[in-house]
């Protein structure tokens, strides 16, 4: 994973950097063919994923009313509230998650490929 073989952008994004591609280039970047509309895909996808993780509340700020956190009690300097997401139980919270659960449970019929078949 780190094997240190120098960064590969695909060559659609170099040809629509215009001058920027030589000073790229020396900074040690190669280009490949093909894949720019992916590349471009996954990292809208990691940007995404990377503002879920560290701006929306966790688990524990979440039910943090209901005393399951270490530090569910604001007196003892508990970090302050990032969002108004908060747990309130409720018909409409249950409902929600009876309808992830049982979502959850019919995606498991889908046939899944054997993950070694080409071993």
């Amino acid at each position: 994973m780190a094997g240190l073989h120098g960064v590969t952008l695909p060559d659609a994004i170099g040809a629509r950097i215009g001058g920027l591609k030589q000073a790229v280039e020396a900074l040690g970047v190669q280009w490949t063919l093909g894949g720019a509309t992916r590349f471009i895909e996954t990292w809208a996808w990691v940007i995404f994923a990377g503002f879920i993780a560290f701006r929306m509340p966790n688990t524990q700020e979440i039910l943090r009313g209901h005393d399951p956190a270490l530090d569910a009690h604001p007196e003892r300097g508990a970090a302050p509230e990032r969002s108004r997401l908060v747990w309130r139980p409720s018909p409409r919270w249950a409902v929600a998650m009876g309808v992830l659960a049982v979502l959850g449970v019919l995606s498991l019929n889908r046939p899944s490929d054997f993950l070694y078949f080409q071993f």
